[in-house]
């Protein structure tokens, strides 16, 4: 079978009794933290996501599935869209290192959305997100790095795992997954210049990625045709965005490991390009006591991506600042930490900042390129103005399978995100929802803790 035919076979015949306890455990983890990251975007960025509620209410729509922290209810592809626009929209939520996607971003909204409406139980919901992440970041390694030249992945790959998560939950068969994967490779979207402008666009791609993928699902569902075969096609989805694809990705090692075993969860609310940085220059200060204005300058060697594509030393919004690491390692230089509280519209035009960021260099270097996406190196040396230089080198982000967070570390992340949107005790409420999701009869049990 072709590469396109193996996925949705195992997509389609993959039941729950299939996924070992790691991996419903897994889903748990990125359906919390999700949510929490959707909590907390609602409020901190409620002026950027207002003209998604105010569009979403305009457009009415069956009340049949809840959009988080408003409570409003509409149909399943505007709860889903405006869903993971609040997800994405701190860019504090999870990364898949191989195939740079903020997969649950996608994902979590389509299942949330769609088994709602279609009163699926909590397994449902497991195994339906379990195979949107592997559909996701399979076709995603297929295509990257390349896609990156110009696309943003999580609109592109998300959108696969959306179809995925949604036509699991319809019961699609092989064949018809087929060609929900197809329709999805077509309406998949979303250019890299949400990046460097730090506009809107780039929530935006989260939400019509989980809305796209449910649209995809529902048309094939209900006999509409599409592109069979779209990875393997040479003049399909893969060939277009990649000069170089390996097609070979999508069908190995289905389902081993379940690709949710190796997501990542972040523990700074910036582009995870920064993250390793930001610990090297933290731990230096602190173990230093450095002031700022004794440091002289900062070197830092990565891997390429991070040069090309994360540089931006004139951000002129407040995610265009978190998407830049020169603006991340200037705020964990000056003030000893990287947190929501750092990032606010005044921090982004400091002139303290701005100064600071001309003492950093970030360079990519070979050696480090060819240890990245296993892992996200960085080599941080600081010259103080005395003439000390200090060097320490990262390779795993706090949060990433190889350095991972304990449980008590993610039910903490989470309440200090939801609690921006929703009380403590109804957050509390949303981690024993989540913590026995696999036994939930309906998923509504869940969605209606969260608002």
């Amino acid at each position: 079978m072709k590469s396109t035919e193996v996925l949705s076979t195992f997509i389609a015949d993959t039941s729950i009794t299939d996924l070992p306890e790691s991996v419903i455990a897994s889903v748990k983890t990125s359906v919390l933290d999700s949510l929490g990251c959707g909590l907390a975007g609602a409020r901190l960025e409620s002026e950027a996501l207002a003209p998604v509620l105010r569009v979403v209410k305009s457009l009415g729509g069956t009340k049949e599935s809840t959009i988080i922290a408003d409570g409003h209810k509409t149909n399943e592809l505007f709860a889903a869209f405006a869903n993971g626009c609040f997800i994405h929209s701190i860019d504090f939520d999870d990364t898949h290192q191989a195939a740079l996607t903020h997969t649950s971003a996608a994902v979590v909204p389509a299942a949330l959305a769609l088994g709602e409406k279609i009163n699926a139980s909590g397994k449902d919901v497991i195994l339906a997100i379990a195979l949107g992440f592997e559909a996701a970041t399979k076709v995603g390694q297929s295509v990257m790095p390349d896609l990156m030249r110009f696309w943003h992945s999580t609109g592109m790959n998300g959108t696969i795992g959306g179809a995925a998560t949604a036509g699991k939950l319809l019961g699609l068969t092989a064949e018809k997954m087929n060609l929900a994967l197809g329709v999805a490779a077509d309406f998949a979207s979303g250019s890299i210049a949400c990046i460097e402008f730090g506009d809107i666009t780039k929530s935006l791609h989260a939400g019509t990625a989980a809305m796209n993928g449910i649209l995809s699902a529902l048309l094939v569902d209900e006999g509409a045709g599409g592109p069979a075969n779209m990875f393997d096609y040479e003049k399909g989805y893969c060939y277009a965005y990649s000069t170089q694809p390996k097609i070979e990705k999508i069908s190995e090692n289905l389902g081993n490991p379940f690709e949710i075993l190796v997501n990542g969860y972040k523990a700074f609310p910036s582009i995870l390009a920064s993250h390793t940085s930001i610990k090297a220059v933290m731990d230096i200060v602190a173990h230093e006591h450095l002031e700022a204005d004794k440091i002289e300058s900062i070197s830092v060697k990565t891997y390429n991506a991070v040069e090309k594509a994360f540089c931006n030393y004139d951000p002129q919004t407040l995610l265009a600042a978190r998407l830049s690491v020169p603006f991340c390692i200037a705020l964990a230089a000056i003030d000893g930490e990287v947190t929501l509280n750092n990032f606010t519209e005044k921090r982004v035009h400091d002139s303290n900042i701005r100064d600071f960021m001309k003492k950093i260099t970030v360079k990519g270097e070979p050696e480090l390129d060819a240890l990245y996406p296993e892992k996200f190196p960085a080599r941080v040396m600081i010259r103080t103005a005395e003439g000390k230089e200090i060097s320490q080198d990262e390779y795993y982000p706090k949060g990433s399978y190889k350095n991972p967070f304990t449980r008590e570390e993610i039910e903490n992340k989470f309440m200090s995100l939801a609690t921006n949107s929703i009380s403590e005790s109804r957050a509390r409420a949303v981690i024993d929802s989540v913590s026995r999701l696999e036994s939930m009869e309906s998923i509504a049990e869940l969605t209606g803790t969260l608002y």
